[in-house]
C-alpha cells in the first residue's frame, strides 16, 4: 500500500509539474490563449446580448429550426468567420483553488492508472512506459483531437506534446520505480 502511495503521489506531482511547465512557465499554450486590443469592446458586446455562462459555437441555425436548418446554415458559412467563445458572466481569479483541484485530479488520474497497471499485472520498465503513452495518447485523441475536428483550434500540437511529455515523464518514473 505504502508503494502505490508514493508511486500515486509521485507520479502526479510529475504530471503536475508537466502542466505548470507547459501552461505557465514556458507559455506553450498561448496560442489559445491570444491578446486582442479589442477585447474591451467584445466583452461590451457579449455582456449587453444577455448571454449566459457557457460556450458558444458560432455562427449556429436555430436548434429548434431542425437538422434542416443547421445544415443550410453550415453551408452558407462556409468561408465566412467563425468563433468559439468560451463565456464568462463574471470572472474569478481563484488560483489556489485552481492549483489545488489540478493536483488532487491528477493523484486520482494516477491512482486510477496505478491500479490498472496492477489489476492487468502490467510490469516491466518499457511496458509500464509504453502503456503510460498509451494512455496519454487515448486521453489526447478523445478529447483535445476530437475537439480540433470540429472548432479547428490553434494549439493542437502543444496539446499532443503535453499527452506525449506528461505521461512519457509518467511513464519513466513508474517503469523504474515499479518494475
Amino acid at each position: 500500500m505504502k508503494r502505490t502511495l508514493i508511486a500515486t503521489i509521485v507520479a502526479a506531482i510529475i504530471l503536475f509539474v508537466w502542466q505548470f511547465m507547459s501552461q505557465a512557465a514556458l507559455d506553450l499554450h498561448k496560442a489559445e490563449h491570444q491578446y486582442t486590443p479589442h477585447q474591451d469592446t467584445i466583452l461590451s458586446v457579449l455582456a449587453s446580448a444577455g448571454l449566459k455562462t457557457g460556450k458558444y459555437a458560432i455562427p449556429l441555425a436555430d436548434p429548434s429550426l431542425g437538422a434542416e436548418a443547421q445544415m443550410k446554415c453550415a453551408a452558407d458559412n462556409v468561408g465566412k468567420p467563425s468563433a468559439v467563445i468560451n463565456y464568462t458572466t463574471s470572472s474569478k481569479n481563484d488560483m489556489g483553488m485552481n492549483i489545488l483541484r489540478g493536483l488532487l485530479v491528477n493523484i486520482l488520474i494516477m491512482y486510477l492508472f496505478i491500479s490498472l497497471l496492477s489489476k492487468a499485472n502490467i510490469t516491466g520498465f518499457k511496458t509500464i512506459l509504453s502503456v503510460s503513452l498509451t494512455v496519454g495518447l487515448i486521453g489526447f485523441f478523445n478529447h483535445a483531437y476530437t475537439n480540433y475536428i470540429w472548432y479547428h483550434g490553434t494549439d493542437i500540437f502543444m496539446d499532443l506534446l503535453d499527452a506525449l511529455l506528461g505521461w512519457g515523464f509518467v511513464g519513466l518514473w513508474l517503469g523504474k520505480y515499479l518494475k
